[in-house]
């Protein structure tokens, strides 16, 4: 047991649009889960799904994915600054031997997967029943 009676779970989670294209999938989704070393995505109704079917009674399930856009776009926007402005920064892309540089790639694939829905972002709050 998790949650005590009357507890309540908020969770904040990156989710796939459930009407996302294939090409988002293999393209975008896919990827970001590859180069980020997610399990997956799983999509807004089945994470309501889940939590009903966990006996949560589910309070409010929000995409605030246009609250959190302009995230990526600043992180976009400071990675190609640095880029441009410090040399080490190309320097680690360009080095082999340091695995997480691969999330130069998912910074530009989130910023785009958001930008055409393919990409959410919500949260879930859900109550355990008294």
């Amino acid at each position: 047991r998790l949650l005590r009676p009357g507890g309540r779970l908020v969770l904040c989670a990156w989710m796939a649009a459930p009407d996302a294209s294939r090409r988002a999938r293999e393209w975008l989704l896919d990827p970001i889960c590859e180069e980020g070393r997610l399990s997956g995505l799983t999509t807004a109704p089945r994470l309501h799904r889940w939590a009903t079917q966990a006996g949560l009674t589910v309070e409010r399930l929000d995409d605030v994915t246009p609250l959190v856009r302009r995230t990526w776009t600043t992180v976009l926007r400071r990675f190609f600054y640095a880029l441009l402005t410090n040399p080490s920064v190309l320097g680690t892309l360009l080095d082999s031997s340091v695995p997480d540089r691969v999330f130069a790639r998912t910074i530009l694939r989130i910023w785009v997967a958001q930008h055409v829905g393919a990409l959410r972002y919500g949260w879930l709050v859900a109550a355990q029943a008294l």
